[in-house]
């Protein structure tokens, strides 16, 4: 595994990736990726298709609908639907 010296999290949140790392896999600026919780890591991606929702639970894009101004897929929303039927809010 390659590492690189540790980077601080600035006061909004943001973390500067390595120009070797943007390098090294095509990154550049404005373009637009998937974080994924893994553990206890993150893992980034490019989004093949950064148009695309993506579901704010688990990170999938296939059938994601907007519910309070969030994408969520329709696995996660079934997951938050109560035994009335009603969301759970």
């Amino acid at each position: 595994m390659e590492a690189f010296a540790g980077r601080k999290i600035d006061e909004l949140g943001r973390v500067v990736l390595p120009v070797e790392f943007r390098k090294q896999y095509g990154w550049s600026e404005k373009d637009t990726v998937n974080m994924y919780r893994v553990g206890n890591s993150i893992l980034m991606e490019l989004a093949e298709h950064p148009q695309d929702p993506i579901c704010v639970f688990c990170g999938k894009s296939e059938s994601c609908a907007q519910f309070n101004a969030y994408d969520i897929c329709a696995g996660c929303l079934d997951g938050v639907v109560g035994h009335s039927g009603k969301v759970v809010q």
